[in-house]
């Protein structure tokens, strides 16, 4: 396991900006596959972008997602009226606005590093009628725009493995919260890198050093649990299946990525992780 270290909040503002350009060429290419790819067979279309949590009776990736985001929402502590949370790294708001339409008291805040994406999301906001509760900022998951002890809770799923200084980010989602706060952070766990086959903006960390990473921060780990065998194999197996009726420039790239992950979950180097994270009251 990697030593943990701790570097100061926020980085250059040329690297800031170069890491915002990756990330919006990156879903700039492939959302349009993604996005067809969450449609359901009725036509719903779930504005979420992850791989989603394929029980048993999934019969297609918006499926998943809502899965996922139910998963997500039995992990949260019940929410008191007006209360706030910060979404890290919310892609085009699916999650958020998933959370909103399940509870009509909460307000949220998202916040995202790509300006492109978050135009989208305002954009699904108002088409799901909770715009009013959802406050969305560009902004830096290493750096965040917010003042101390402002959320309720927080969450970021999917998208930590995007950030290059984890340090950064756990210290400045500790920050954020309230006294008694809780983070739950869902993401691609890796214990070899090596075997990735495409690694360029991904920085994956496995399970071990995300605890440690929390428990330094000062997080008290309230559980973690790997979803890895429900993710990988049966997205890998759809999407395969979905591209011999649609051909999509990033089918192939994603057939190649999904079999690879599919692959090294199965070897048990790759998994797909809940943590729920506590701040001391």
């Amino acid at each position: 396991m990697k030593a943990i270290g701790f570097s100061q909040f926020g980085k250059s503002e040329k690297n800031n900006m170069q890491q915002s350009e990756q990330i919006t060429d990156f879903y700039r290419h492939i959302r349009a596959y993604w996005g067809n790819l969450s449609t359901s067979s009725a036509g719903q279309k779930s504005g979420i972008l992850n791989f989603g949590y394929w029980l048993k009776a999934s019969d297609d990736l918006y499926q998943a997602q809502q899965n996922l985001l139910d998963a997500v929402r039995s992990c949260m502590d019940p929410a008191s009226p007006g209360a706030s949370g910060l979404e890290i790294g919310c892609g085009i708001g699916g999650i958020s606005i998933g959370l909103l339409k399940a509870r009509q008291t909460l307000h949220m805040t998202a916040i995202d590093i790509s300006a492109e994406q978050l135009d989208i999301a305002r954009q699904n906001a108002i088409d799901n009628d909770v715009q009013t509760r959802l406050r969305l900022a560009e902004c830096d998951a290493m750096a965040l725009a917010f003042g101390a002890g402002h959320f309720d809770f927080t969450l970021c799923v999917e998208s930590s493995f995007h950030y290059d200084d984890k340090a950064a980010f756990m210290q400045e989602n500790f920050r954020v919260l309230k006294r008694g706060g809780q983070a739950i952070l869902v993401d691609i766990t890796c214990e070899n890198n090596e075997g990735v086959t495409y690694r360029r903006g991904n920085h994956f960390e496995g399970r071990d050093y995300y605890v440690a990473l929390a428990e330094a921060t000062g997080f008290s780990v309230e559980s973690v649990e790997d979803i890895g065998p429900a993710v990988y194999q049966p997205l890998h197996r759809h999407i395969v299946a979905y591209n011999k009726h649609q051909r999509q420039a990033s089918g192939k790239y994603w057939s190649v990525v999904l079999r690879n992950y599919a692959n090294l979950a199965g070897q048990g180097t790759m998994g797909y992780h809940i943590f729920r994270l506590r701040k001391p009251a």
